[in-house]
């Protein structure tokens, strides 16, 4: 399986490789996408970046989601590459600083930590003026030198902020300030407190149709070209080696242009991300070049094929048979085939009433105003208790029916149903089983409630409304409220207590749990405030 990773950029094969990559629409085209993760796609059946891109979704996210760091999603940027065009995925924030805009870009060898070449653009006031600073060796004091030059040139405009692509840049002003005087060390810390990172602007936000988020593929995207048709990163390491042992005008001369053509590619696309930004981010846009930009918020109404009402239109005649013919139970509706002689064809699924475990039958004796025995049996009642019965070997459904009749008074024609039924009616429907295999799957399983109610109905058969299960949590809490105070009162009586807090996330706000522990007990409150000057008497 042909498989691209970032050490192809220096192998011979590199051209040919890529070329089969973009024959076959190969998922590794996608920078970042290792290997399991293509797997994992071909396991699903997806082999090519265009099957990729039907697979995006815009999803909600959760109300009690964590606060992460956001996530890349290689579906959408297959889909900028299918259409053709500039994604912008949720809300980003585009805006750079009023005042004087200065793009850097510096060059440098990796192998040996060194800075050869700094170049700017820099515009302020309708006016762009392009500047260079070079290091002809490669020692110490020489870079301290070009350094030093670009810090001064800085100073020149007060109001400046200062924007690159990655991490490069600012990693060089960072390694290159411990060999710097205290002056210019404060210098570079104002330059990185004034510095835009524009590919985090992009980030997971902003998505083009390009194989990458590298400079080169935006530039070219956005119709900015490099006039050496070798100019990449590894062949100016080339020219830099070349320019140190022969000391070639032309090769510094390429280098120089090199860096300005990335200053100016980069000066293109913060102003791309600044026009897009301020377009807006709700509505599909056209940039001057023809770059269409679209927010993923509209997916999921633009160029729906799928309608609610008419006929759909179908790619091939023998698609519209299949969908006619192709419905839940078909084979039990049309083609029916009766096993049984008093067999009963059902459309849906019904409800069957459950089977009572145990019934009760409550019986009135007597009129309970006038205690007269002569009483008419009217209609029959019932109440059900709903439960589960634990035993040594597992836990079964326990239905108890409480049964008895609603009854009339011959004498003073008075109506009524037993004492005994009426106290049996007070009893809550869910017994005390159920609600503690709920509490104990919530709390201990860490299952939520919805997977509860599924679990209650395939395992014991019991349909749970949405409404109970929400109740339980109360009912639990009044059944241990009393204990709950006794822990509090033992504690308080007790000579050393030790006490602690630590912040639990909620919905809307942030809160903080106390606890309040002995050698033998502990008890836990809740407080809005991680300062609580008064608590709980103490």
């Amino acid at each position: 399986m042909l498989v691209l990773n970032p050490h192809c950029q220096m192998c011979e094969y590199r051209e040919h490789c890529h070329k089969q990559a973009v024959e076959d629409d190969n998922l590794s085209l996608l920078s970042g996408m290792n290997e399991v993760q293509i797997q994992r796609l071909n396991r699903r059946g997806i082999f090519t970046i265009n099957q990729l891109s039907y697979t995006f979704r815009l999803r909600k996210k959760p109300k009690r989601a964590k606060l992460s760091s956001p996530t890349h999603h290689f579906p959408l940027r297959a889909l900028a590459l299918r259409e053709t065009k500039v994604f912008v995925h949720g809300s980003p924030t585009v805006s750079y600083p009023p005042g004087t805009r200065i793009y850097l870009d510096i060059e440098g060898t990796p192998q040996t930590h060194s800075y050869y070449l700094i170049g700017v653009i820099t515009s302020s006031h309708g006016h762009e003026q392009r500047d260079t600073f070079w290091s002809d060796t490669s020692s110490e004091p020489d870079q301290v030198r070009m350094f030093e030059d670009f810090l001064n040139y800085l100073s020149r405009y007060p109001d400046y902020c200062l924007l690159h692509f990655g991490k490069y840049e600012p990693n060089a002003l960072r390694r290159i300030r411990t060999c710097m005087t205290d002056h210019y060390k404060r210098q570079i810390d104002d330059a990185l407190a004034r510095s835009i990172d524009i590919l985090n602007v992009i980030g997971s936000r902003i998505y083009f149709p390009t194989y990458s988020n590298s400079l080169k593929e935006i530039g070219r995207f956005l119709g900015y070209r490099w006039l050496g048709p070798l100019s990449s990163g590894l062949q100016t390491l080339v020219w830099r080696d070349r320019w140190l042992t022969d000391h070639e005008p032309s090769l510094k001369a390429m280098l120089i242009q090199y860096n300005y053509e990335d200053c100016f590619a980069l000066k293109g696309v913060a102003e791309f991300l600044e026009k897009v930004g301020a377009a807006g981010f709700s509505n599909s846009s056209q940039d001057r070049r023809g770059v269409q930009v679209g927010s993923t918020s509209s997916l999921g109404t633009e160029n729906n094929e799928w309608h609610w009402y008419g006929q759909t239109n179908y790619v091939l005649e023998e698609f519209r048979s299949i969908n006619r013919l192709a419905y839940f139970d078909y084979q039990r509706d049309r083609v029916f085939a009766r096993t049984q002689r008093n067999y009963i064809r059902s459309a849906g699924r019904q409800k069957r009433p459950l089977k009572p475990n145990k019934i009760v039958t409550l019986r009135a004796a007597k009129c309970p105003v006038c205690h007269s025995r002569n009483i008419e049996a009217l209609t029959q009642t019932s109440h059900e208790i709903i439960d589960l019965k634990f035993m040594r070997a597992g836990n079964k459904r326990w239905i108890t029916r409480f049964a008895s009749w609603r009854y009339r008074c011959d004498r003073c024609g008075n109506r009524f149903v037993p004492i005994s039924f009426q106290q049996c009616r007070k009893m809550p429907k869910y017994g005390r089983g159920v609600i503690s295999w709920c509490i104990y799957q919530l709390l201990v399983g860490g299952q939520n409630l919805n997977r509860i109610q599924r679990t209650l109905l395939d395992l014991f058969g019991l349909r749970l409304p949405n409404t109970v299960a929400y109740l339980f949590k109360g009912a639990v809490a009044e059944y241990f409220k009393t204990g709950y105070e006794k822990i509090l009162k033992d504690l308080l009586r007790g000579r050393l207590i030790h006490i602690d807090e630590t912040t639990v996330n909620l919905q809307k706000d942030k809160g903080y749990v106390w606890v309040l522990a002995s050698t033998d007990s502990a008890y836990f409150f809740y407080r809005t405030s991680p300062r609580a000057k008064r608590i709980v008497g103490i």
